[in-house]
């Protein structure tokens, strides 16, 4: 039985004064929709009204999800 991977969720949003602010959490989680739920719960408690990026890795699968916050779509070519 593999052991549960261990999730790291990155969140960045701009700073006021300029610059950009990058938080870290890891965790682990027993399935992917599990891990993705609370990716997205925590980007949502993290960055409350401030738009911002969030992307979630795994030490097993590398990038598994990302999420514009609060961010218009960007343009389409």
């Amino acid at each position: 039985m593999l052991p549960t991977p261990e999730y790291q969720l990155r969140i960045a949003r701009r700073r006021p004064q300029g610059g950009m602010d990058v938080d870290t959490a890891s965790f682990d989680a027993p399935t992917l929709e599990l891990a993705i739920a609370r990716a997205t719960a925590l980007t949502g408690q993290f960055l409350g009204q401030q738009p911002g990026v969030a992307t979630l890795t795994s030490t097993v699968r590398g990038l598994i999800w990302s999420q514009r916050y609060k961010m218009p779509e960007p343009p389409r070519p």
